[in-house]
């Protein structure tokens, strides 16, 4: 599919709003409609990662979608704990407002649900970078083995807790993982996805 194509499918695959972008679709109405594009999409992945966050749907367009397959895997808390996580600057700015109790009502709600059953309400989606051969479109490179897509609060609130709460020692994330040739950015010279 040619960007074109993908832009315009991309705006069509919009959840419907209203005239103040409020979302008037029911989250199954939506999932049914975006399956019929990229039908190996679990419905998890759809309503939290694109119905949830609609602007996401351009902003990560360069994944092309249509390569990418998921898994429901068990994430050990040692992984938890890697930089690419910890060291991502959304988590890493959510969970300084955590720790110097600057806490918003979301991440209440997360910290709440996390203290009382040992990990996150809704697995993240989380994209497999183990080679380290992936590079945002912009020139950064993702971080490796794993670049987290969606569920930056919830690994904030999570990691924030990791000495105050009795948590599991796995935690389930949706694996976002795609075969692809690489080719050189011209910018960089790193890898790029085709």
């Amino acid at each position: 599919m040619n960007t074109n194509m993908q832009t315009e499918v991309h705006e069509k695959l919009r959840p419907y709003m209203d005239d103040y972008d409020n979302i008037t679709e029911s989250q199954s109405d939506y999932c049914s409609r975006f399956r019929e594009f990229y039908g190996q999409f679990p419905n998890d992945v759809i309503v939290q990662w694109f119905y949830d966050h609609p602007d996401s749907l351009s902003q990560n367009n360069w994944l092309n979608y249509n390569k990418l397959t998921f898994s429901l895997v068990r994430l050990p808390m040692d992984a938890v704990k890697e930089d690419c996580f910890r060291k991502n600057p959304f988590v890493e700015q959510y969970c300084h407002y955590f720790l110097d109790g600057k806490i918003t009502p979301r991440i209440q709600r997360l910290a709440r649900y996390i203290e009382e059953n040992g990990s996150w309400p809704v697995p993240p989606v989380v994209l497999d970078n183990i080679e380290s051969n992936l590079v945002f479109p912009w020139g950064v490179e993702c971080s490796s083995p794993y670049q987290l897509l969606e569920g930056h609060h919830r690994f904030a609130a999570l990691i924030a807790l990791l000495d105050d709460a009795e948590l599991l020692t796995e935690h389930e994330i949706w694996l976002c993982s795609r075969e692809t040739e690489c080719k050189m950015s011209k910018m960089s010279g790193h890898p790029i996805i085709d």
